[in-house]
């Protein structure tokens, strides 16, 4: 009967024994579950190689140029990252630092491009003493123009009459009366966007009035503007007078195929439209100078004052994942 009582004793060990094995085995099956989910939810950087070759416009026809190959690794959608240039300006004596995104900052209108023109001739009939100055909005293409500011100044460059006009129509007059016996007059002009971008401040000059003619003077003014939004940086846009198609660079080299050419593909070649692969080639030319009216969009070139680079000068060129902040890319390039 000992030996009997001794051996059910030794069942209730053994027991406990499994029953921590098995609560051991199943929180370990759902921490790993847990860190699994937590691991699917993690967004991953692309990891790839690129070759990026920058030359001075000493070696590449006098316009510096920024070749960049897709050698291997993950595609790399140029909507989600950023190209980031460094390098130092030893002609300036400062570090130009260039970031390029196709991610919109914000909503906010900025004004790429205005002009206004004017003229004014004596009218047949009306008050002698009065300028009557028409005002022209019908060529600002997606600008919103939200005031529009006059002021009418004598031949000593003083303000006689000044009149500002919100939220104006396509076109409207500003009338006045204060004018003198045979002097000239200026008319200086400017204008706000809804984004709070003021245009350029724009004078027609030396405007001459005759108080014994009989005739009242009418003044022309028209205003042609471009504006651009940052939400619409990868939309189509012109130099302001629809000669020139400006496009975002680098763009995807497709053979045969130039973007803003009017045929093939076009919009799909900007930076920011395309997804760099394996033997891709993304370019940049004009765009690394600096002045406006060229192919490549050139509000932010992609490295900044790129016509002072010279042969020997190292640019660290980045491409830097948005989803993650994390670098897909960096190296330092000598310039050729």
């Amino acid at each position: 009967m000992g030996v009997e009582k001794g051996k059910s004793r030794a069942v209730s060990p053994v027991v406990g024994v499994m029953l921590m094995l098995i609560v051991t085995v199943v929180l370990a099956a759902v921490v790993n579950s847990f860190a699994g989910g937590l691991a699917g939810t993690q967004k991953k950087t692309p990891q790839a190689s690129f070759d990026v070759k920058i030359r001075s416009k000493e070696s590449s026809m006098g316009t510096p140029a920024f070749v960049m190959k897709h050698l291997g690794g993950d595609p790399v959608p140029t909507k989600n990252v950023k190209l980031v240039t460094k390098w130092y300006n030893e002609t300036t004596g400062k570090w130009e630092i260039q970031e390029t995104t196709a991610v919109p900052l914000s909503d906010s209108a900025v004004i790429y491009y205005d002009a206004w023109t004017g003229s004014y001739q004596n009218a047949s009939a009306g008050d002698d003493f009065a300028i009557n100055v028409s005002v022209d909005l019908s060529d600002v293409g997606t600008c919103n123009i939200t005031e529009v500011r006059l002021w009418l100044l004598d031949s000593g460059g003083n303000v006689v009459a000044n009149h500002t006009e919100t939220y104006p129509a396509t076109s409207f007059w500003w009338n006045t009366t204060v004018v003198t016996a045979n002097d000239t007059y200026n008319i200086t002009v400017n204008y706000t966007i809804d984004s709070g971008d003021t245009g350029v401040n724009w004078t027609l000059s030396s405007i001459p009035v005759n108080t014994d003619d009989g005739n009242e003077t009418h003044v022309y003014l028209s205003l042609t503007a471009r504006c651009t939004r940052y939400a619409d940086v990868n939309t189509e846009y012109d130099d302001g007078n629809s000669a020139t198609t400006l496009y975002h660079a680098p763009w995807l080299v497709v053979p045969g195929d130039y973007p803003a050419d009017g045929s093939g593909k076009d919009t799909e070649l900007w930076f920011g439209n395309y997804v760099i692969q394996k033997g891709d080639v993304i370019k940049a030319l004009t765009n690394l100078a600096t002045g406006t009216g060229l192919w490549q969009n050139q509000g932010t070139p992609i490295i900044a004052n790129a016509t002072y680079l010279k042969p020997g000068d190292v640019v660290t060129v980045e491409l830097i994942d948005l989803t993650t902040n994390n670098k897909i890319f960096s190296k330092e390039v000598v310039v050729q």
